[in-house]
This record gives structure tokens, C-alpha cells and sequence, in this order.
């Protein structure tokens, strides 16, 4: 804390906020013996997700590739021309592996996919490696709530959305049997419309027509 400027009286604040604290389990009254929490922050406060923050913000340097961070969420990516491009993303593969060593950090190879963005019928699949286990390459991918597919094309992230939207639609029209607009349009729009802005700022022509058309359903139910 003390690189990023917090000393003195905020930075023992911090240290005692962190220190001497213990965890213990209890079901059903039966409680187990407290153990000492060595390593994270607590869950629920307003400083923990920020002290997250800073304890992770080295994690992109001296890579060659573009980092993207939001949360504990990671993603690396470049453009891939040729196999000393696959190697040196390999290479920054093998970095976050050292840097997760020193910061007793882990990243799960299970919960790690390799998207490749191309329209070539035969794209090179690059055999990339996380703690020696081979990552699964696949054909589309979540990123902060779109669905990002391997030709660059809405339809996965459309298919998604509208698929999601018409099963809540249809628990509005399965439960709400009052006929009253003024419900029915709140439970839509606390419902169902979250489905669309979540990712409005992404959102091409077709899927704002798409929420347009919806706006009108509720008052169909």
C-alpha cells in the first residue's frame, strides 16, 4: 500500500483491518473451532473488492499481450499471425503462472478457454497450456455479459438474450393472472428488460429493434 502513496495513520488502519482476524463454521447451532484467516479480505466490506484491487493491478506487467481486467475476471488477447505470435501469448501464460506463484494466487485451467476470432475455414489451433494442462478451445465465449463468438457475429449473443427473455416472459404470463397493466409493465421491466441493457452499450441494430418490439409485449400478456 505504501507504493500506491497509503502510509502513516490509513496505512496501520488498513494492517489492523487485515490482521488478527478468525473464521469458524457453524450448522445448525454446532459450531467448529476458529482457525487464523491468513490470506484474503472480508466478504461484504466496502474496502475489501478496492484492497482486491490493488493486491492484483501488477498482474498485466511485462506482458506482451493486451490484459483486460473486472474483478477477479482475467482476459488476455492478441493478434495471432504467425507461431512466434502463439508463442509469446503462451509466454504470457506461463508469466501469469510465476505471478500467481508469488502472490499465492490461482488461476483454474477448467475455468480457462481459448477463443480464436477468424473467419478462415482453417484456422491454426495453437496447442496453449495453463499448470501444463491444455485450455479447451471453443467457439463462443461470455465476457461482462455478451456472448462473443468466434466469426465476430451477434447471433450466438442474440440467441442468448431472446431465449432468456421469452422464459421470463412466459413466468410473468404463468403467475401474474391479475389484469392490471401497471404490474404487469413494473414485473416486465424489473424482469425481463434487464435481460436487453445489461449490455445496451453493445447492443447492435437488430437487438434494439428487438427491445423496441418487446417494450410492447407486457401489454399483450
Amino acid at each position: 500500500m505504501v507504493w500506491y502513496g497509503v502510509d502513516g495513520t490509513a496505512n496501520r488502519w488498513i494492517q489492523s483491518f487485515l490482521s488478527g482476524r478468525k473464521q469458524r463454521v457453524v450448522v445448525e447451532g454446532a459450531s467448529s473451532e476458529e482457525l487464523d484467516v491468513t490470506s484474503g479480505v472480508p466478504q461484504g466490506s466496502v474496502l475489501g473488492p478496492c484492497l482486491f484491487l490493488y493486491y492484483i493491478s501488477d498482474k498485466a506487467q511485462g506482458l506482451t499481450s493486451t490484459v483486460r481486467l473486472f474483478a477477479d475476471d482475467t482476459m488476455i488477447y492478441m493478434a495471432i499471425k504467425s507461431d512466434q505470435d502463439a508463442k509469446a501469448l503462451q509466454k504470457d501464460l506461463d508469466l501469469l503462472c510465476d505471478w500467481e506463484n508469488k502472490w499465492m494466487m490461482e488461476f483454474h485451467p477448467d475455468k480457462c478457454e481459448i477463443l480464436s476470432i477468424t473467419r478462415k475455414k482453417q484456422p491454426s489451433i495453437y496447442p496453449y497450456q495453463l499448470h501444463g494442462h491444455h485450455l479447451k478451445h471453443c467457439d463462443s465465449a461470455k465476457y461482462l455479459g455478451v456472448n462473443i463468438s468466434k466469426d465476430m457475429r451477434w447471433t450466438k449473443h442474440i440467441d442468448t438474450i431472446t431465449a432468456k427473455a421469452s422464459s421470463k416472459l412466459g413466468f410473468i404470463k404463468r403467475n401474474i393472472n391479475i389484469n392490471n397493466r401497471t404490474v404487469k409493465d413494473q414485473a416486465y421491466k424489473s424482469l425481463v428488460r434487464p435481460t436487453f441493457t445489461i449490455s445496451e452499450s453493445h447492443l447492435s441494430l437488430r437487438e434494439m429493434s428487438f427491445n423496441y418490439w418487446c417494450n410492447s409485449v407486457v401489454y399483450m400478456l
